[in-house]
């Protein structure tokens, strides 16, 4: 059978708060991304790396600051970058991934290409529209013919984005379409445009394109023609056809007069040129539009133009429907058009009607019209930059120049001023300290009170007696508290130390006086009195001479102007003399005239005295002896006049411990001191059989112990051998696997100190059922796993093991010291992390009178309060 302990150490490997984020950016552009806070739930600490093995060229992370940085600025960039982070605390790591994607806009042309003629035997060029990348990369042009052509025609070329045609014969006639694909990084993606190239026959033809004519009604319009070239000097006569009820054509020239509505609409005009042999045609649009009347600009506000969309000679008449039949303000002008307003007076303000007739010869139109007179406030040209003027105070100020105003009619105006103070709330004068030149164009500020201090809205108010402006800026008047040109710093020195530390310079911005006050604490606490700080508190004196004045002290300092105060701090550290100064110090301190022997007993068999020697004190100062026992000395007391230790080991007593003594003079200051350290060892005997101590009387305890005690010294007197230590482990039982013979138990406490020291000669183990019975196995360590921390213990006595259906627990005692060939006799054994005690049993005790008894409680374990 095979015994399996099996130990867990589980350490989580650190995360994010949140999943890293991709990021996106476009070339030439620059992003910062700060990976998300890191948990580690065992607290330990964290270290991030980053590798981008794709993005060396353009990516980098930064440290301590988490933050990754991507700058790209080429073609070769351009995709899908993964970014790998790598979160370690040292023992795990853990591995997460973002992607950083690099776009590129496709550049464009601003406006569409546009179709082009190429006339036979002349040279045409024309060029692409500007170009458009967002990323301000430079654009390439790929042009090609169309019919999956990677080539244009034999007559075109291309030089950067202008194209030359130059057409030289009959079969390069036709039209052909142009692709114009604008691209950056790659040739594929692109913006694709189209043109046509119209490659005109080896005829006449017009040295310009023919323009489309736009014709109002009632109105006549001359087109002359452009110049007729034949490429072959021959003759040319031209034809055409057209609307011929308002078109006529004379030497090179249509005349276009249309007279009716009817007419309106767009009409095409075809030219034909023959040179004899060969034929041209050509095209223009004649637009007709119905004869609108005449206009004015706008409506009037202060004057209006008379307009006319034909540009028609306009007569005009006013006949007036309000007011007197003259105004004096309103006088025409030799332009019949033009009338002038020109309104010189306040009682002027006001509006006005009258018709105006409006003839352009051809038709008129009457509209009712209002002259309006109104007055504009006067106007600020400038603003205040900037607009809040900060002054300190007892300082002066100038604002130069104030801003500048005028009236748009040339009215006289004033200029007054009037404040908003913070503190009042309300619309007043300025005070005194705020003063101005004659013209109003100079603002000084002289503030000297503290009372001035705060924000002051200042208005300035233009006025023409009829309408405002007003214009608002800002003067904050402040006080700054005083201050050290540094900080304060700490000091450190020694009891019986004197310090005159002087603090930093201060300082005033507005050249107030300053008043220092020091406190201690943030309570504000006088200085203690081994602190004296001077009359103006610049500097503080230290002087601590007793024990009591070692510590660190927080010292405020407070500068202050009557109205503002800065507060700073500083802490003064008073440590104790150094070693060496003790050391002469302590010259001369109590001591015992002889040392201190250690002392050895057997825990629940032996009592013992320590006795302290005489104590002598060269000084003949008073003596205080200290003794410090511990709680985990129960059994050792003091006597009272403190010169005796009485020692009395019970059965779970067994280990080494140590007490300190301390002789201690009384000097006020500085006590000179003498410890002493005595050592007491408790040995105790172990036995593996073992009696249930539960539901026994106090006379049947004291009996077995006394039965014990006598047992354990016949052993200790007869054989002489030092006493074994004993450690006892406890373990409940889980599970049992008898195909395997693997028994599994759950343990208390942990025996990783031990896990490398056992083995069948020094641990014994034994099954403890519930019927009170115990049982010793033997077994062999099969493996250990101190990593795991896993021990399979294999069983010799498999069918033993498969019986133990009552099976309670099982116990495991290791001997460190292993000395004797045959067990030792009974002993109280105290086991101080469970607080309860074990009674083993010699064997002479199993026969006898109380054979009966003893067997009735052998192997019974139980738990008793000490």
């Amino acid at each position: 059978m095979i015994l399996e302990f099996t130990f867990t150490s589980a350490n989580t490997a650190p995360y994010y708060q949140w999943d890293p984020i991709s990021q996106s950016v476009s070339i030439n552009s620059v992003i910062t991304y700060t990976l998300p806070p890191i948990i580690d739930a065992d607290g330990d600490p964290v270290t991030v790396a980053a590798v981008f093995p794709t993005a060396e060229g353009f990516v980098t992370y930064d440290v301590p600051t988490r933050t990754l940085r991507a700058a790209p600025n080429s073609c070769g960039q351009v995709g899908g970058h993964k970014v790998f982070t790598i979160l370690s605390d040292g023992l795990v790591f853990q591995i997460l991934s973002l992607m950083i994607t690099v776009t590129n806009s496709i550049p464009t042309l601003i406006s569409p290409p546009q179709n082009q003629i190429a006339p036979m035997f002349q040279v045409t060029t024309y060029t692409l529209p500007a170009r458009y990348d967002p990323e301000g990369m430079l654009v390439a042009l790929y042009t090609h013919q169309s019919n999956n052509s990677f080539y244009l025609p034999n007559f075109m070329s291309v030089s950067g984005f202008t194209y030359t045609m130059s057409p030289t014969t009959a079969d390069q006639v036709g039209t052909y379409t142009i692709y114009a694909k604008t691209f950056d990084c790659n040739q594929g993606a692109n913006s694709a445009y189209s043109f046509t190239v119209t490659v005109m026959a080896g005829g006449a033809y017009f040295d310009l394109p023919l323009v489309n004519q736009q014709v109002y009604t009632l109105h006549s319009v001359s087109y002359t023609l452009p110049t007729i070239t034949d490429p072959y000097g021959l003759a040319v006569s031209l034809t055409h056809d057209g609307p011929s009820a308002y078109v006529t054509y004379n030497s090179g020239a249509f005349t276009i007069n249309p007279m009716s509505a009817a007419n309106v609409g767009t009409h095409t005009v075809t030219i034909v040129l023959n040179n004899g042999i060969l034929t041209s045609q050509f095209k223009f649009d004649i637009i007709i539009k119905l004869n609108t009347l005449p206009s004015l600009s706008s409506t009037l506000p202060a004057y209006s133009m008379i307009t006319d969309a034909q540009v028609d000679t306009i007569s005009t008449a006013i006949v007036y429907r309000t007011g007197p039949s003259a105004v004096s303000f309103l006088t025409p002008t030799i332009d019949p058009r033009k009338y002038n307003v020109k309104a010189l007076l306040i009682t002027q303000v006001g509006n006005y009607e009258f018709d105006l007739i409006l003839s352009d010869g051809y038709e008129q139109i009457v509209k009712t019209l209002e002259v309006e007179i109104y007055n504009l406030a006067p106007e600020f040209d400038s603003a205040l930059t900037p607009d809040n003027i900060i002054v300190h105070l007892n300082s002066v100020a100038t604002v130069n120049p104030l801003p500048l105003r005028h009236d748009p009619e040339g009215m006289p105006f004033t200029t007054k001023f009037l404040t908003l103070y913070n503190i009042t709330n309300t619309w007043a004068g300025l005070p005194s300290c705020f003063s101005f030149d004659g013209l109003q164009s100079q603002m000084t500020v002289r503030p000297i009170q503290f009372a001035l201090t705060g924000i002051w809205k200042i208005q300035m108010i233009l006025d023409d007696y009829d309408l405002q402006t007003k214009y608002e800026f800002q003067v904050t008047i402040v006080n700054t508290e005083p201050y050290f040109i540094s900080a304060p710093e700490n000091k450190t020195l020694q009891i019986l130390q004197e310090l005159n530390y002087t603090l930093p310079l201060q300082l005033d911005n507005e050249s107030h006086s300053i008043q220092t006050l020091l406190f201690l604490g943030k309570n504000n606490e006088s200085l203690p009195s081994f602190m004296k700080a001077s009359p103006n508190g610049d500097y503080i004196i230290i002087s601590p001479s007793l024990k009591s004045h070692a510590g660190t002290y927080m010292i405020f300092v407070y500068l202050t102007d009557s109205q503002l105060a800065s507060k700073y701090n500083f802490t003064i550290t008073i440590n104790f003399p150094s070693s060496q100064l003790l050391s002469l110090l302590n010259i001369g301190a109590p001591a015992f005239v002889k040392g201190i022997d250690d002392i050895e007993l057997l825990g629940g068999v032996e009592d013992g005295t320590i006795v302290l020697p005489p104590i002598t004190d060269p000084d003949s100062d008073s003596v205080t002896t200290i003794i410090n026992i511990g709680s985990a000395l129960p059994f050792v007391t003091v006597s009272p006049n403190k010169n005796e230790l009485y020692v009395k080991p019970d059965y779970g007593s067994a280990g080494t411990y140590t007490i300190s003594i301390t002789l201690q003079d009384g000097n006020e200051y500085f006590p000179k001191k003498t410890v002493y350290y005595v050592k007491i060892k408790i040995n105790s005997i172990d036995d593996p059989f073992l009696v249930d101590l539960k539901n026994q009387t106090q006379l049947e305890l004291e009996q077995k112990a006394k039965e014990c005690k006598a047992a354990v010294k016949r052993v200790i007197y007869n054989q002489r051998q030092p006493n074994p230590k004993i450690k006892q482990l406890q373990f409940k039982l889980k599970s049992i696997d008898l195909e395997k013979g693997v028994l599994i138990v759950s343990f208390l406490p942990k025996i990783k100190e031990l896990m490398g020291q056992l083995n069948e000669d020094n641990t014994r183990i034994y099954l403890n059922r519930s019927n009170g019975l115990d049982e010793r196995l033997s077994w062999t360590l099969d493996s250990l796993d101190t990593l795991q921390m896993k021990i399979t213990v294999k069983f010799e006595e498999l069918e033993t093991i498969s019986q133990s259906q009552d099976l309670d627990a099982i116990h495991f005692v290791v001997m460190e010291n292993l000395c004797y060939t045959s067990p030792i006799s009974g002993v109280f054994n105290y086991i101080r992390e469970k607080q309860y005690a074990r009674l083993y049993i010699p064997p002479h005790m199993n026969s006898g009178k109380n054979s009966q008894n003893n067997r009735q409680y052998r192997r019974k374990m139980v738990y008793r309060e000490k």
